[in-house]
Order: structure tokens, then C-alpha cells, then sequence
């Protein structure tokens, strides 16, 4: 034998740890992935895109108001064409209310003309109807005379 000690080695045991009931079911941990990012990073801008930029940004106003500047005109014209012809259509009315009361005041007289006396005691003349003053009275009969109240 020999005279240096044997060390055996000591292992500890492990501690108890509780485990969750058996009610819910472990789950397993996320995995969680990174992507990488990519940075790239803007060199100079060259003159002719600026130039590009700048040049399509202007044509495009340019046309934004050619277009404004066209639709205002032609909404102009026809708003004033619109004024124009409801005038005359005014215009028209006035005229034909002017003939209208005419019309209704030679009417109104010829109505009044024939609605005289004078004008139905003439009219029964030219028929030949006699006024009830002055017809005859016959005797035995009965007259019958219909009277305006």
C-alpha cells in the first residue's frame, strides 16, 4: 500500500425544488429568434437625381395648376351662361304677366259691358222678348215670373 490518502469525490445531491401540480401542464419555454438588421447607410446624393426630384416636383405643380386654372375658367362660363339665361327667362315672365293682366282687364270690361242692364234690355229687344212690365195680362192664366233676390 501505498502511503498517500485516497480522496474519493463527494457529490452533493440535488435540492428539492417543488414542481407545479400536475394540473397544469408545464409549457415549454419561447424560442426567440433575432433576425438580423440590416443598416445601410445613404452615401452623397449625386446632382442629377436632385435635379430629377426637383424637376418632377415642379411638373407637377406646373400641371396641378394648369389644371386648377382650366376648371376655374370653364366653371366660370358656365355659371355665367347659367345667370344669362335665368335673366331672360326673367325677363320672358315680366312680359308675359304684362300680356296676362291685359288680357284679364279687357275681360273684366267686357264682362261689365254685358252684365249691364242696359246691354240685356237691349239684348231681349233684339230677340224679342218683352219686358214683364209691359206685357199683356191675360186672364185665366197664370203667369209665372221668375224674380232675382
Amino acid at each position: 500500500m501505498s502511503a498517500l490518502p485516497v480522496i474519493e469525490p463527494f457529490v452533493e445531491p440535488a435540492p428539492r425544488t417543488r414542481t407545479a401540480p400536475r394540473t397544469l401542464p408545464r409549457l415549454p419555454e419561447p424560442i426567440i429568434i433575432e433576425l438580423p438588421i440590416k443598416r445601410t447607410q445613404r452615401g452623397r446624393v449625386k446632382p442629377s437625381e436632385t435635379q430629377k426630384h426637383v424637376s418632377t416636383v415642379l411638373g407637377q405643380i406646373v400641371g396641378f395648376c394648369i389644371v386648377t386654372g382650366l376648371a376655374y375658367a370653364a366653371f366660370s362660363l358656365v355659371g355665367q351662361v347659367m345667370v344669362e339665361k335665368a335673366r331672360r327667362d326673367g325677363i320672358h315672365a315680366m312680359t308675359r304677366a304684362q300680356a296676362a293682366s291685359r288680357d284679364i282687364a279687357e275681360l273684366r270690361a267686357s264682362v261689365q259691358d254685358l252684365s249691364s242692364s242696359r246691354s240685356i234690355s237691349d239684348w231681349a229687344a233684339a230677340n224679342g222678348f218683352i219686358p214683364i212690365e209691359s206685357a199683356p195680362k191675360v186672364t185665366g192664366v197664370s203667369q209665372l215670373v221668375a224674380k232675382n233676390l
